[in-house]
């Protein structure tokens, strides 16, 4: 049964509505707005531009009243970061944001606008008439057909948090996907030489949703959404013990308080996300005829104690960490203070910041 016809929203038209009453400049700092914490981050540039500084922050918000936690939570960040820039480049991720790559016939973009109104009801599954839409063709070089990216988020939800932002004195600039953000900044780390043709992927581990992205010289080949975060492995710990989630999220990032209970937990974790990878990575053999070489990993979850390893040794791939500051020419060691323990965190808000 084929799907309903709906009429597409122009992405770029409905953002402009929700920021019509704000300034619009030219410098602006990242702000990735995740389920678990807010994200800051701002690359100062000279007349040259540049880069000169950079700071960051990182502050969580309270998961059981998020939107009035969100707006304390970015001034926190503001705060401890030094920043004063007003205008924002904003990036929301978590369940109500979705994310599919899918595959069409070749044609031009005004044609594809025509296609995508019957086929959007088989990947977003929202109210359509309710929904912000954009999209993106990421590949051409599929014989006779081409990869397209595609976001949905219910319009209320993004004027929602466009407004709490605002409450906070910021002034939306634009209004980004996380995973476009996540792409950008790992692009500018250089972690890929486009001429070598290799199949590398990444994971960004979030609390409700990991994000996995895989690219052959530079060109996104594969994207999904694996509904698969760190707030799933919390919910184990605390219907294991019978606890509450708070105490439960304290024992999960410190192990040592409960190792047995712990590790058979968070195995079993791991062992659901690496289902996930396995098939993404076949489907990568059979699509570009290419094994996956490398893993790099970031998101608060990629954390848990052992998962390096583990996918490591699961997959018999390198799998490492990456720093998305790495690439950028920081004059100071200040700038680069704490980001040992938050540059897994930061990947969406520093491509927001470039």
């Amino acid at each position: 049964m084929s799907p309903d016809k709906v009429k597409i929203k122009d992405f770029k038209k409905e953002i402009e509505k929700i920021l019509s009453s704000f300034q619009i400049g030219a410098a602006s700092f990242g702000l990735d707005v995740g389920t678990f914490s807010v994200k800051a981050a701002e690359v100062k540039k000279d007349w040259m531009n540049k880069e000169k500084d950079f700071s960051f922050a990182v502050s969580n918000l309270n998961t059981a009243d998020k939107n009035n936690s969100l707006v304390p939570a970015i001034k926190k960040c503001l705060q401890e970061a030094k920043i004063t820039t007003k205008r924002v480049n904003l990036s929301f991720s978590g369940e109500q944001v979705i994310t599919r790559y899918i595959l069409m016939p070749k044609m031009q973009e005004k044609d594809l606008v025509n296609s995508l109104e019957f086929e959007l009801a088989k990947y977003i599954p929202k109210k359509l008439d309710d929904t912000v839409v954009d999209f993106q063709i990421v590949d051409k070089s599929v014989d006779g057909q081409m990869a397209v990216l595609i976001a949905g988020a219910e319009y209320k939800f993004i004027s929602e948090m466009a407004a709490l932002v605002k409450e906070a004195g910021l002034l939306p600039q634009s209004i980004n996907v996380a995973s476009q953000a996540i792409l950008s900044a790992f692009y500018k780390a250089n972690l890929i030489v486009p001429k070598d043709k290799e199949a590398v992927a990444f994971l960004d581990m979030g609390h409700t949703v990991s994000k996995l992205s895989i690219l052959e010289g530079g060109t996104l080949r594969f994207y999904r959404d694996v509904m698969i975060g760190g707030a799933d492995l919390t919910r184990a710990i605390s219907e294991r013990l019978n606890i509450g989630m708070e105490e439960a999220e304290k024992i999960k990032c410190s192990p040592e308080q409960k190792p047995a209970e712990l590790d058979s937990l968070a195995t079993a974790h791991l062992n659901n996300i690496l289902d996930e990878i396995r098939i993404s990575f076949d489907y990568c053999v059979r699509f570009i005829q290419k094994n996956v070489s490398s893993l790099y990993l970031s998101g608060g979850a990629a954390k848990l104690k052992k998962a390096e390893d583990f996918l490591k040794k699961s997959l018999d791939i390198k799998v490492s960490f990456w720093d998305p500051t790495a690439a950028l020419k920081l004059p100071s060691l200040s700038s680069r203070k704490g980001l040992g323990e938050n540059s897994h965190l930061l990947p969406a808000a520093v491509g927001l910041a470039l």
